[in-house]
C-alpha cells in the first residue's frame, strides 16, 4: 500500500483531524511491526539469520514467530518502538501475540512455571512478552493509548479470583476483552477486572461471514452493557466501505450508542437515519425493514425480501429527495439478493438437460437419527437442514456418495447444491467422478468452493451405470455432506 512513506502520511492526516490511529503489533504470531516485505522489523526477517530466537509449536518444531521469553526478541520490539514512535504519527498501539499463541520452547516453560497461577498458558505468555514491551512504549510515548488482546472474553469467577496477567501487565494499559460470544448472555454487573478495559466485537466483517449483516438493535444493546459494566470503549471491524448499506448503518449506529447508551431506536432513527434517507419518517421505516433482513438466514426467505422491499418503497416515496440515492440502492439490493435466491434454489441455468434416473445409492456415512439420511441427496428437496445428506459429527477426513443409475446411460452434467449458509458445512474441495469400463474416472475437480444453492458442472459426454461425488474438505469440518445431486445429459 506504499509502505513507510504512505503510511506516515496516513498518521499525518489523521493526527490533524484529531483522529488516533492505533496499529496493530505482532509480538510473536503476527509478524512484528511491518505485516508483509523485507524490513529489519518484519519478525520473519528478524528470525531468518536467527532461527535461535524462533518460538516452537507444540510438536516441537520451530515457528516462524519470535519467542516471546527470549531477551533478544524482547529488545528487538523494544527498538521497534523506538522507531514506530520516532517515524508515525500514530495515537498508540494495540499488541497482539497471535491467536492463543504459547510457544514450548524451554525458556517459555520455565518462565510460564514461575507464574504461580492456573490460567491458560497463552495468558502467560502473553504477560511475559507485552510486560516488557509496553513499559517501553509507555515511556517513549507517555499520551498514547496502548492496549493489547487477549481474544477471550471473562467469566464470572475470574472477577473472584483475578487472572495473573493483569498484575503483570503495565495497568495503564487497555485490556481488550473479546466480546462476541458472550454478547447474547453477558449480564453486565459481571465486570472486567482490570483498571482499564475495552472490548472486542467480530460483527459486520468478512472473517466471520457477516459482511452483509445490520447490527443495529445489537450495537445499542452491547454499548449499554458496556457502559453499565464499565468499559471504556468498544472495537470492531471497519474494514467494509461506508458504500455498503448496513457497513454504513452500523458505523452511525456504532456512534451514536456509543457516546449515548441511552439514546432508543426511535430517537437514533430520527437523528441519525433521518438525516440521509430522507426524514424522520423514512428513517423509522429502516427499523421495520431491518428486522426482516439482518442475518443471512433472514435474507433467505422471499417472504422476508419481499415485504421489507415493500416497506423501501412506500419509505422512498414519503423521504425527501436527498435520501432518495440510498432507498434506491437499498431497493436495488432487495432485488438482486432476491433475484440471486431464486436462482440458487431453482437452479435454472445449473440444472439444464433431462435428468437421468436413479436406481439406488450408498454413503460412506449418514445421520439418519438427525434426519440427515443419504438417500436426503436425491429427494429433491433443498430445504436447509432437512433436505440435506450430511455425515455424523465425526471430523471427517474424507465422505463420499455414489449413485448407481437406472440403466447406463449418456450423461455430460452433474449439478449440485450446496449448503446457502456458509456457517454450515458447505463442501469446499470435492471430486465428481463416472464408471466407464469398471473403472472410476474423475470428470469435476473443484478446489475452495465459494458457490451456494445449485452449481453446475459440464464435462465431456461419457457413458456410464454410475456417478460418485468424494468431498475432502468442508467448511466446519466435523461434518461433510451435500444438499442435493443430480445426474443430467445436455443436449448440444
Amino acid at each position: 500500500h506504499g509502505g513507510v512513506a504512505a503510511s506516515k502520511e496516513l498518521c499525518r492526516y489523521a493526527a490533524r483531524r484529531g483522529v488516533r490511529i492505533l496499529p496493530g503489533v505482532g509480538t510473536s504470531g503476527y509478524a512484528g511491526y511491518y505485516f508483509e516485505g523485507k524490513h529489519p522489523f518484519n519478525a520473519k526477517e528478524w528470525l531468518t539469520e536467527r532461527p535461535h530466537l524462533r518460538s516452537v509449536g507444540r510438536d516441537g518444531k520451530p515457528r516462524s514467530a519470535p519467542c516471546p521469553s527470549k531477551k533478544e526478541n524482547q529488545d528487538w520490539l523494544d527498538r521497534g518502538a523506538e522507531w514506530l514512535f520516532e517515524n508515525f504519527e500514530v495515537g498508540g498501539v494495540n499488541l497482539e501475540m497471535g491467536d492463543f499463541f504459547v510457544c514450548y520452547c524451554d525458556d517459555c516453560k520455565k518462565a510460564r512455571a514461575e507464574i504461580k497461577s492456573s490460567e491458560p498458558d497463552y495468558y502467560k505468555d502473553m504477560a511475559i512478552s507485552h510486560m516488557v514491551t509496553l513499559k517501553t512504549m509507555r515511556r517513549l510515548a507517555p499520551e498514547s493509548w496502548l492496549s493489547y488482546a487477549t481474544y477471550t472474553g471473562y467469566k464470572t469467577e475470574m472477577m473472584k479470583t483475578p487472572p495473573k496477567f493483569l498484575s503483570m501487565i503495565p495497568e495503564d494499559s487497555l485490556c481488550q476483552w473479546t466480546l462476541t460470544r458472550m454478547a447474547h448472555r453477558w449480564r453486565p454487573e459481571v465486570k472486567p477486572m482490570a483498571r482499564h478495559n475495552v472490548g472486542y466485537l467480530h460483527w459486520c466483517n468478512s472473517s466471520t461471514h457477516t459482511e452483509d449483516d445490520f447490527y443495529i438493535e445489537r450495537v445499542r444493546d452491547i454499548c449499554g452493557k458496556a457502559a453499565a459494566a464499565g468499559f471504556e470503549g468498544l472495537d470492531t471491524y471497519g474494514e467494509l466501505p461506508d458504500t455498503k448499506i448496513n457497513a454504513e448503518i452500523s458505523y452511525l449506529a456504532w456512534e451514536a450508542f456509543l457516546w449515548q447508551p441511552e439514546m432508543t431506536l426511535d430517537e437514533f432513527a430520527e437523528k441519525r437515519l433521518g438525516r440521509i434517507y430522507g426524514g424522520a419518517e423514512a428513517g423509522k421505516a429502516l427499523l421495520e425493514i431491518v428486522p426482516l433482513i439482518r442475518t443471512r438466514k433472514m435474507r433467505d426467505e422471499p417472504a422476508n425480501l419481499l415485504k421489507a422491499r415493500k416497506l423501501a418503497a412506500a419509505a422512498r416515496k414519503v423521504a425527501s429527495a436527498d435520501g432518495h440515492r440510498r432507498w434506491n440502492s437499498l431497493i436495488e439490493n432487495l432485488d438482486r439478493t432476491h433475484k440471486t435466491l431464486e436462482d440458487r434454489r431453482l437452479g435454472t441455468a445449473a440444472r439444464k438437460g433431462r435428468k437421468v434416473p436413479v436406481l439406488s445409492l450408498s454413503a460412506s456415512d449418514e445421520d439418519p437419527k438427525r434426519g440427515w439420511a443419504a438417500d436426503r441427496a436425491i429427494d429433491g428437496n433443498v430445504k436447509e437442514p432437512e433436505g440435506y445428506w450430511l455425515t455424523q459429527r465425526v471430523d471427517p477426513k474424507a465422505a463420499w456418495l455414489e449413485l448407481t443409475l437406472v440403466r447406463p446411460e449418456k450423461i455430460n452434467r452433474v449439478a449440485l447444491f450446496h449448503q446457502l449458509n456458509s456457517r454450515h458445512y458447505r463442501s469446499l474441495d470435492y471430486t465428481v467422478s463416472v464408471r466407464a469400463g469398471g473403472k472410476w474416472k474423475p470428470v469435476v475437480e473443484v478446489k475452495g468452493n465459494m458457490q451456494a444453492g445449485w452449481v453446475g458442472h459440464k464435462f465431456a459426454a461419457v457413458t456410464t451405470d454410475a456417478v460418485r461425488l468424494d468431498i475432502s474438505r468442508s467448511a466446519y469440518g466435523s461434518r461433510m455432506g451435500v444438499g442435493e445431486i443430480e445426474v443430467r445429459m445436455e443436449e448440444e
